[in-house]
């Protein structure tokens, strides 16, 4: 960041790169634990961009190929990123601390903020990727405002592979909200007394996993909101979480550590039997291994 201004390198599959200037916009408060201020569409060159001080989120459409200059020159031309092709403001989003694009109908937006989640209906086509002719502005979408607890902000955000439930999180307090998104219905979890900032739910959806700001983290099957919980090593917390793709096990990192710790589900959902076990990372692991035994000479 250089005057304020936040540069968000863009590589294409033709692996040229392009650089996004984006003055305060991923700048958010200090109590925050990291935020998810950038999104890109699953389906479509579509960056989704939250200006945390005023509640903006700006859409962008990324142009998939350089033109045939930018090919040998080897520079890729940004005017299709010198502006956003739509801006989703209202009253209601404010202090935006996630988002999430709707897996499945990709024409929807989770934003989250103060208060709540408002979700952007921005039709089938969300916006229509630039071309040589010029920018194509999106039409205006129509947004649904899902309450979360007042006076707290929705800092993690996920939803379920279907697209038809959405799990959200605050920073500032120890439940976790899923919505109903056809009803605009939640219904509220409770885990511990410590705010959780780490949601992900399985590939199949038949799980949710959820972890604490410090030392807890914890699963919960879906069918019947059956939950566990753990503990990580003193002084360690979870910093994030991705699922096999077969939904058998969970990869965790933590911090202070060089290992992975991996939770392996052991029998059918909505089983909660498990194996945890540490994963090394090659070359990582040896290297903090290596530096830590020269210390200690």
């Amino acid at each position: 960041m250089q005057n304020g201004m936040i540069t968000i390198a863009i590589w294409t599959g033709f692996h040229f790169g392009c650089r996004l200037g984006l003055p305060g916009l991923l700048q958010s408060a200090h109590d925050l634990p990291p935020l998810k201020l950038i999104a890109w569409h699953a389906a479509q060159p579509i960056l989704a961009v939250a200006h945390a001080s005023t509640g903006a989120v700006l859409l962008y459409a990324v142009a998939q190929a350089p033109s045939a200059a930018s090919r040998q020159s080897g520079v890729v031309d940004v005017d299709c990123l010198q502006e956003p092709q739509q801006v989703l403001t209202h009253q209601l989003q404010q202090q935006v601390s996630s988002l999430a694009w709707r897996p499945v109908q990709c024409s929807m937006l989770a934003t989250g903020c103060m208060g709540g989640v408002a979700l952007w209906s921005l039709g089938r086509t969300p916006l229509t990727s630039p071309t040589a002719a010029g920018r194509s502005k999106g039409a205006s979408g129509w947004v649904t405002f899902l309450a979360f607890n007042k006076g707290c902000r929705v800092t993690a955000l996920c939803w379920a592979p279907d697209g038809q439930r959405l799990a959200g999180s605050s920073a500032d307090t120890n439940a976790v909200m899923v919505w109903d998104v056809a009803l605009g219905v939640g219904t509220k979890l409770r885990l511990g007394l410590e705010p959780v900032t780490t949601l992900a739910w399985s590939p199949d959806g038949n799980y949710l996993f959820a972890a604490a700001r410090t030392r807890r983290f914890f699963l919960y099957e879906t069918a019947t909101w059956t939950v566990r919980a753990w503990d990580t090593a003193p002084g360690a917390s979870v910093t994030g979480a991705a699922w096999a793709p077969d939904s058998n096990a969970v990869l965790l990192s933590m911090s202070r550590s060089s290992y992975l710790v991996a939770l392996h589900l052991v029998g059918q959902p909505p089983n909660l039997s498990e194996q945890m076990l540490p994963v090394a990372i090659p070359g990582v692991s040896d290297v903090q291994e290596a530096a830590g035994a020269k210390a200690g000479d």
